[in-house]
């Protein structure tokens, strides 16, 4: 679990804890340690605290929404060649607001 929950695995993380046999204390406690917000929202609401799920979905999508913005002020919009590293960013970031 602690190794899903460093950044470059955070994207895996959420489909493991969504399952059944992933025990909800024990990876709670390693996602809210470790800073995994989404992971944490699952598990919550998988523990039927539903407030606390959404609370942490809100908190997801502000700090998406700020990285967002951060991007489109790096992206020159004359440049759309999909080599382009904030091109490539924002789609990323983009794929993980539609998914939540």
């Amino acid at each position: 679990m602690e190794i899903l929950c460093n950044k470059k695995h955070r994207s895996k993380i959420v489909d493991y804890v969504s399952r059944s046999y992933f025990p909800i204390d024990e990876s709670l406690q390693i996602c809210e340690e470790k800073g995994a917000l989404e992971a944490s929202a699952v598990l919550y609401k998988r523990n039927s605290c539903y407030e606390k799920a959404i609370e942490l979905y809100n908190k997801v999508l502000v700090d998406l929404g700020t990285i967002i913005v951060h991007t489109l002020f790096d992206v020159t919009f004359t440049d759309m060649d999909r080599s382009n590293e904030h091109i490539q960013k924002f789609d990323e970031i983009l794929g993980q607001i539609i998914k939540i």
